[in-house]
């Protein structure tokens, strides 16, 4: 049987770290706002999926890029690999 989880956002867009171990989603909220979600990486045997990082977002964004500076200013490693895009 498989479980998935239905959220009632949808994700915008999905930005992945370098290592491939954490990710921030970027989400359309039914009511047209926007926020983000910060998830990380689980390699425990039970587990085997993306994990939300404890903590939601609590930002609630008029668009899509201002969710996006939201994250970057509050997920470090996103901040981290911006700064040394740039």
């Amino acid at each position: 049987m498989v479980i998935q989880h239905m959220r009632p956002e949808t994700v915008i867009r999905t930005i992945v770290d370098s290592a491939g171990k954490h990710r921030v989603l970027i989400l359309r909220r039914p009511d047209g706002a926007f926020t983000f979600e910060a998830q990380y990486w689980s390699d425990e045997p039970l587990e085997m999926c993306w994990i939300p990082r404890g903590e939601r977002s609590v930002c609630i964004c008029d668009s899509e890029e201002t969710a996006m500076r939201e994250a970057l200013g509050r997920v470090d490693w996103l901040a981290a690999a911006a700064g040394s895009a740039g």
